[in-house]
């Protein structure tokens, strides 16, 4: 569980506080010094007595200092975060469309079962959820922006072709993803399916801490076969760097899946739309706003009896 702001430059008004606590206690030795004016004996013993900070006043004054940090805190965008239940997942999948995802160990192409795969996946997914589609090579392309039409998702994975951009950049593929759901407070998930290894581009590390600082949970799946297999116009075999791909699934409370052929990939993406523990974000502004409400009504209502002002 975790409390954020959206917006933590408001929170330097809660720097106001202090001066309201001198303010209070100012104004205590005001009311004393203002009690010689008078001539009665009554006002004058008051004066010698010890100053008492909690005065009947102390009620109005903290319901007003009540107020003002809960403003702070509703224009700061609190947000908890907690682990739950949640069918309201918003879905990233980020799919490799470097040259080796041509390679022939998967028929016709790793890429075409990818895409076949990612499509079932989507018809698979719980009805209350949304999606978005990014391809990455050495860049990263946004195929379709979060959406609940699922038949636009799976249309934009039809269009997946390979790109000209040469090497495989996970880390800002992380990036362009996590920013697609960034201001989102659902349950927000990235499926990463690669089949190489990060070879240019935004470090993987650097792409870890800015998921992680968006309560974004990655799943990655390695696609290829052990054997391999050789890809249009060149002679060489990708090789998948598990490791990074468990380590990037591990660090954000995902599962990294290694799949050999096709059958793998599907019930990758099965099991994966299947998982309802989620990070799940909650607005905490409504309720703060509803409990300033209440306090201004509770400090009108003070306004008629002997606590009606400060001091």
């Amino acid at each position: 569980m975790e409390v954020i702001f959206t917006d933590p430059n408001n929170l330097y008004f809660l720097f106001g506080i202090p001066l309201l606590i001198a303010a209070y206690v100012y104004n205590l030795k005001y009311k004393k010094k203002a009690a010689l004016k008078f001539s009665n004996f009554e006002a004058i013993s008051r004066v010698f007595r010890p100053t008492k900070l909690l005065t009947h006043n102390m009620l109005a004054f903290s319901v007003s200092l009540l107020i003002l940090i809960f403003l702070v805190l509703a224009a700061s965008g609190t947000t908890l975060w907690y682990f739950g239940k949640s069918n309201n997942v918003d879905f990233v999948l980020a799919i490799d469309a470097s040259a080796s995802m041509t390679a022939d160990d998967f028929s016709p192409n790793r890429l075409e079962v990818a895409k076949n795969a990612a499509k079932e996946f989507v018809d698979n997914m719980p009805r209350d959820a949304r999606i978005a589609v990014v391809a990455f090579s050495g860049t990263t392309f946004v195929e379709q922006e979060l959406t609940a039409d699922f038949n636009k998702a799976k249309e934009s994975i039809d269009k997946i072709d390979i790109k000209e951009v040469g090497g495989t950049d996970i880390g800002n593929a992380l990036v362009t993803s996590t920013n697609l759901v960034l201001m989102e407070t659902r349950p927000k998930t990235i499926i990463l399916l690669t089949d190489g290894r990060s070879t240019v581009g935004v470090p993987v590390e650097k792409g870890i801490d800015y998921v992680n600082n968006a309560h974004i949970t990655v799943y990655t799946i390695g696609i290829g076969t052990t054997k391999g297999g050789k890809f249009s116009g060149s002679e060489a075999i990708s090789t998948i760097d598990e490791e990074l791909l468990m380590k990037l699934a591990f660090n954000s409370n995902g599962k990294y899946y290694a799949a050999d052929d096709e059958n793998e990939i599907k019930n990758s993406y099965s099991e994966i739309s299947n998982v309802r523990n989620q990070n799940v974000g909650l607005r905490l502004s409504p309720l703060l706003i509803s409990i300033i409400l209440f306090l201004l009504i509770l400090q009108w209502m003070l306004s008629f009896t002997k606590y009606n002002n400060l001091p």
